[in-house]
């Protein structure tokens, strides 16, 4: 175990594998977060909408 972690070919791909991971967590975490921050809106400004339609009808 230890001559692999003295070897730097296999040392550097294997770093290289686990902060590309980390990264695109990261990034799917943060895109998801975004995404339902955005499609919250989007109901808020259709609930809004349909609000405005239903006054309008009314009146």
């Amino acid at each position: 175990m230890k001559e692999i972690f003295k070897d730097k070919t296999v040392l550097l791909p294997l770093i290289t594998a686990v902060m590309l991971t980390i990264v695109s967590a990261v990034i799917m975490y943060f895109g998801s977060l975004l995404w339902i921050i955005f499609f919250s809106l989007a109901q808020i400004n259709l609930f809004l909408g349909m609000y405005r339609i239903m006054k309008h009808v009314q009146s």
